[in-house]
């Protein structure tokens, strides 16, 4: 009777054990089923996300779109970009550049600078958006019709280079002012080169616009553009939704090239986040 009841008990025993062990095997399928599907829906999502924020960065890489996200075409992309353009005059104080031969070289001081748009068989440009630099100080102009002056002071011997920039179509005011001085050297204008920028009009354009009719019609979901100098690291721009306080955030960003509101021509870090 005792090996009976000895055997009941540990067929009992065996009986409890191999439940605990099966129920320990079953939760551990489970959760590992579970663990999986999350894992790959959130890996899912993420890349949704990443393929959206990479087409919202993509304002620094396209050209405007007709309508101005007015709603009223489809809108494959929100185009910020502009083509500008940039040319470099450098200044030489020597004998070789001398106006006048008989001259000596010597110290200028409020040397008289300029070039003619239309003379360089530019047409069509808009002249307000002119921004002229030596290194990364902005030089004041003077505007007569389509010639651009400024000055400068010079060393004997020394050379100047300044970098001018402009676009087509801004919507800049005249920024000229008087300019006086005397022409005693002549200037050596280089090619011109079209670069990418992110125009202020564009941006003035966005920010006017209605968010949920941008976000919709150009397939996304919820994002935030923030564009950043980085050269001050003040925040120049934002626009979109706020970003939330959890949940699944993919941010990118890229350096650009921006007008501020003024015409100038800032370094930037343009900052895409979608959720």
């Amino acid at each position: 009777m005792n090996k009976d009841k000895n055997r009941k008990g540990m067929v009992q025993i065996d009986f409890i054990i191999a439940t605990v062990i099966f129920i320990s095997i079953f939760a551990t399928i489970v959760y590992t089923v579970s663990t999986y599907t999350q894992t790959a829906e959130s890996t899912s999502s993420i890349e949704m996300l990443t393929d959206q924020v990479a087409t919202i960065l993509s304002v620094s890489d396209y050209g405007v779109v007709p309508g101005n996200w007015t709603g009223q075409e489809t809108l494959y992309r929100m185009g910020l970009t502009t083509k500008a353009n940039r040319f470099e005059i450098a200044v030489i104080n020597n004998a070789s550049f001398l106006i006048n031969s008989s001259h000596s070289v010597a110290n200028l001081v409020n040397e008289l600078v300029s070039f003619n748009y239309t003379t360089m068989g530019l047409r069509n440009i808009d002249i307000n958006s002119t921004e002229i630099y030596s290194g990364s100080s902005e030089v004041q102009y003077q505007i007569d019709v389509d010639k651009v002056t400024f000055k400068t002071d010079i060393n004997a011997n020394a050379m100047k280079i300044f970098q001018i920039y402009f676009d087509d179509d801004s919507n800049f005011t005249s920024r000229s002012t008087s300019v006086t001085g005397n022409n005693n050297i002549t200037e050596t204008i280089y090619p011109i080169e079209i670069l990418k920028l992110i125009q202020y009009k564009q941006l003035q354009a966005l920010n006017n616009s209605d968010y949920a009719t941008v976000r919709d019609t150009a397939g996304t979901g919820e994002f935030l553009l923030t564009l950043t100098d980085t050269t001050t690291s003040e925040t120049f721009f934002t626009y979109g939704a706020e970003v939330p306080r959890s949940g699944d955030v993919v941010a990118m960003q890229r350096y650009v090239l921006f007008q501020n509101s003024t015409g100038g021509i800032r370094n930037g870090r343009l900052l895409a986040q979608a959720w």
